[in-house]
This record gives structure tokens, sequence and C-alpha cells, in this order.
């Protein structure tokens, strides 16, 4: 973390596709502890651009009372309309990233903490479902401990957008301390084999009594103070791993273009939709399809791999969805 580390260099290789990684010693200056890490350093290449993005008000129209509609939102959200609302702008600005696609404003403190329950909401299912973090507590630790890389589009959406509100550290305080997973991890085992192994992220206590104090100042609307999960965050995530509404199309190229699409009705079940349609792809001696995830109400989710050392689906580089897992 900023201003908690001091680094020391003590080594370095190449590496595969020209990157090459620091060997170096950190030093928790906190603590005096001493643990080896590697920083990771992306080809030129792997540049990713910041994003054209326009920052927005949660709208009035959330305020008002919806009767008989929650399923209706529910289908363009994958989630429960506070908490959703926000999730298809995150995706839409991957897709499109240069078109200045709204992307929710930070929440600004105070007694109205309905703009943070999509804030951070948007957040996590970028980590869980986009890059295939089943351990975000841990991929966010890794994130931060090499020094915030963006050579990926959602660690730069991440970069511009949470992190630069100045309010990242609340959130990763939180995953940090939740006594419990914040994602469904029964489900995704089910669905994908994936196999957690219950460590917990190591991480300074003062470090996390300061970002404590320092939310205390904003009454509400912060995930990491008044209670384990104030905004309940871990129980608004699960809905792209419910159950289907629709029957889903799943569309293949030639065997040697290892290309699919998955075509959904409903945002509701997409990533379930993902893992059970993906399971029925044939062998490709050992390669791996890419399957473009299209949702009706929102469009193009990403394109995703199946990773073999994890079983979970994920958009982007394998070397940054691992260490989520």
């Amino acid at each position: 973390m900023r201003g908690v580390y001091a680094f020391r260099l003590v080594a370095s290789v190449d590496s595969v596709g020209g990157r090459y990684a620091e060997r170096r010693e950190q030093v928790a200056l906190s603590v005096g502890a001493m643990t080896t890490t590697w920083r990771y350093y992306p080809d030129p290449a792997d540049a990713v651009p910041s994003f054209a993005i326009q920052r927005v008000p949660m709208p009035e129209w959330i305020r008002l009372p919806h009767p008989h509609e929650d399923s209706v939102y529910e289908d363009a959200t994958g989630e429960q309309l506070e908490w959703g609302f926000a999730i298809p702008w995150v995706f839409k600005a991957l897709a499109s990233p240069l078109t200045h696609e709204p992307v929710l404003a930070a929440p600004r403190g105070g007694r109205d903490q309905k703009p943070a329950l999509a804030y951070w909401s948007a957040l996590l299912t970028l980590l869980i479902y986009s890059l295939g973090w089943a351990r975000p507590d841990r991929g966010l630790r890794w994130w931060y401990d090499a020094g915030k890389p963006t050579d990926d589009p959602r660690l730069q959406l991440i970069s511009q957008v949470w992190d630069a509100d100045g309010q990242l550290d609340w959130f990763a305080a939180w995953l940090w301390t939740m006594p419990f997973p914040v994602v469904d991890v029964g489900s995704l085992a089910a669905l994908t084999g994936y196999r957690d192994d219950g460590l917990a992220v190591r991480v300074d206590e003062r470090w996390i009594q300061s970002r404590r104090e320092t939310a205390k100042a904003w009454v509400t609307g912060v995930p990491f103070y008044g209670g384990y999960d104030p905004l309940h965050l871990s129980r608004h995530n699960s809905g792209p791993l419910a159950e289907l509404r629709t029957v889903p199309r799943l569309l293949r190229s030639r065997l040697s273009d290892r290309r699919a699409t998955l075509m959904l009705d409903s945002m509701v079940g997409w990533y379930r939709a993902l893992a059970v349609s993906g399971s029925t792809l044939p062998e490709i001696g050992g390669r791996s399809w890419r399957v473009d995830v299209v949702a009706r109400p929102v469009g193009h989710l990403g394109t995703y791999r199946r990773s073999r050392r994890t079983g979970l689906w994920f958009a982007g580089h394998h070397r940054h969805h691992v260490q989520g897992t």
C-alpha cells in the first residue's frame, strides 16, 4: 500500500513476452516485517489508454417508487435496482472506452447512502465477474502491492474511477476485514469446480484503523464503517449466479477458430449461463474457447475464457485473473 511499504531492488529477470519482473524486499515500515514480492512491469505494447467517460450523479428517478417492476429492473441490471443500476454502465464503458459512456460519480458522504450502494456494487461486480476474482480481497491486495498496474482495461478503469476518486482504501479495508466471503463461493464451486483455500489476507491493523477513523467523518455511505457490511454489498452481488429466467443461446464457430457467442435476454444468471453453456463446448486440444457474452439489456459483457487452473471464467489476462483466486 502506498505510504506503508518501502522497496529495495534485489534482483531482476527477463520473462516471456518482453515483460520482466523485479524481485523486491518489501519492508512494512509500520511493523518492521519483511516479505518478498514481485512487481510486474508490462510491455509497452500492452499499454491501455485512459477511458473517455462521463461521470454522472445518481439519476433522480432511482428514488421514485417502482411498484411491480422489480423483475424488469433485475433483468436489466442483474441486481436489485438500488445496487444494480450502475452495473450496465461499467460494462458499456469497457465495451466502448472512447465514447464517453456514463460512470457513476463518487459518493459525497452525508446521510444519503443510495449513491454509494450502486457505486461500490458496480466495482464489486467488475472484480468478481469480469476479472473472475472469486477472492476479490486477495486480488485487490495483489493490485495494491503490485503498484496498481493498469495494463488491462479493467484495471485501468479501477484506477481511473474508484482509485482516483480517493475512496478505494475504504472498500479495500472492508474486503480485507470481512469475517465471511463476500462472494457465493458455494455456487461458484458447483458451477466451475473452483476451490477456495480459505486463507485470509493479512493487513497491517494500524493501516486498517487509520482508514476506519477517516471513514467516521462520512456518517454513512462508506462500506467500511457501521458494521461488517453496512451497505449490504455481500448480499447484492449474486445476481449473475442466479437461476436463469430465459433460455440462453450459444453459437460457436469452427473448432479451428475457437470462438463462440453466448446470447441472453436477461442480466440475471448470465455468469451461470456462461459456466453451464461453456461446459458444453468441445475440447480443442488444450486450447481455450473465447466466448463473447452478450446480454440484450446491456450489450457486450466481455470476451471470456475458462481458466484451466481455477475453473473460473474471466475476461482479460490470465495472469491478472489468478491473482484474485
